[in-house]
C-alpha cells in the first residue's frame, strides 16, 4: 500500500527519503498515517527538522507536504534533492 523512509543526516536533521502510496490506495489517509508515524519516530530520536524533496512537476506531493505543515526551504542541505528540477520543503518539529 505505501512506504516511508527517513534518513538521518545529523543528530537534529533528517530527510524524508521516500514517501510513496500506491496509486489505488491514495486519498484514503494512508499517506497521512505514514507521515505521522515517521514524524513521531523522528521526534522520539531528537530530530528537530525534517526535509522533504520532490520534483516541481509533482503538485500532489507538494500540496500534501504543505498541508501537513511543511514550508518551502531555500536553505537546502547538501545532497537533499536529486535533480535541478527538485524543490525542498522542511518541517520544524516541536519537541
Amino acid at each position: 500500500m505505501g512506504t516511508v523512509g527517513l534518513l538521518g543526516k545529523t543528530e537534529k536533521l533528517a530527510y524524508l527519503k521516500r514517501m510513496i502510496v500506491k496509486k489505488e490506495f491514495r486519498k484514503q489517509g494512508i499517506g497521512q498515517k505514514l507521515l505521522q508515524t515517521v514524524l513521531a519516530f523522528a521526534k522520539e530520536k531528537g530530530v528537530t527538522t525534517v526535509y522533504a524533496g520532490t520534483v516541481k512537476e509533482n503538485p500532489n506531493a507538494i500540496k500534501f507536504y504543505l498541508h501537513h505543515g511543511f514550508v518551502y526551504s531555500n536553505d537546502i542541505p547538501q545532497d537533499i534533492t536529486a535533480a535541478d528540477d527538485s524543490i525542498c520543503l522542511k518541517l520544524d518539529l516541536l519537541i
